[in-house]
């Protein structure tokens, strides 16, 4: 699995959840993974709403699928990001004896 590091946030935020943290990271790129994580996690959300209402079907997905499967998809990103999340805080915390500020 690839580290992470800024550069990678910033050329995609998702692979904050395909990247691991590295071992003693720093201040800045724990925050900038926790933004990206929260990220990932809220604009998934956003699109199993969306498809739950029935304005959001990727074309691909429809075709093959339906909406249970965007639904789905959706649910285990959200659970992805909110599990890197959580390891980004516990991280955090014990490389700087003290919370991340959210």
């Amino acid at each position: 699995m690839p580290t992470l590091t800024i550069a990678t946030i910033r050329e995609n935020p998702w692979n904050v959840i395909t990247h691991g943290l590295p071992e003693h990271p720093e201040v800045l790129l724990l925050g900038l993974a926790q933004l990206a994580a929260d990220y990932c996690r809220k604009s998934e959300q956003l699109c199993m709403q969306a498809s739950g209402a029935g304005v959001y079907f990727p074309l691909s997905v429809k075709i093959a699928h339906g909406f249970l499967t965007v639904r789905h998809e959706s649910r285990a990103k959200v659970d992805e990001a909110e599990n890197k999340l959580a390891e980004i805080r516990e991280l955090f915390l014990r490389e700087f004896d003290h919370p991340l500020d959210h």
